[in-house]
């Protein structure tokens, strides 16, 4: 018997490595979903060294494809400064988008935003993300037409 609990021991302890493995494939391969976990991985150092400009990279990988959440988080992320230069027009920018995908928090983020930003960099950052919008719910009716 204490063989046998031995050898689960063992494989208990390999399976987060090769979950954490399994996750990095499929977020390299472009799933969103995988590149955001990737990224509170990072953020949190859960199984892999905390590193904060890595969790941005991620983030922003699946923020690029619409994940809203991590929107909202690059959107923190850029207004803080944490892993990536401090850059309100960016968190203005991306917690729009955040914000449209129906985050609710992302909302009193812009509001401080707004406060501490030009009216002008306002603009440009609500019309840059609306054109963001646009041009992705084009590709998605693209996509939804030419699927069988």
């Amino acid at each position: 018997a204490s063989y046998n609990s031995a050898s689960h021991e063992s494989s208990a302890t390999a399976d987060p490595l090769s979950e954490l493995e399994r996750l990095r494939q499929l977020a390299e391969a472009g799933d969103a979903t995988a590149q955001f976990a990737l990224g509170e991985r990072y953020a949190t150092g859960e199984e892999v060294l905390q590193d904060y400009a890595s969790a941005a990279r991620w983030f922003s990988l699946a923020a690029d494809q619409g994940h809203v959440v991590a929107q909202a988080t690059l959107g923190a992320y850029y207004w803080a400064g944490r892993g990536v230069p401090e850059d309100l027009y960016k968190a203005y920018f991306w917690s729009v988008l955040a914000q449209a995908g129906g985050d609710e928090g992302s909302k009193l983020r812009l509001a401080s935003l707004a406060s501490s930003m030009s009216r002008r960099e306002v603009i440009r950052a609500q019309a840059e993300a609306n054109e963001w919008i646009r041009q992705h719910q084009l590709a998605n009716r693209a996509d939804a037409d030419s699927s069988p």
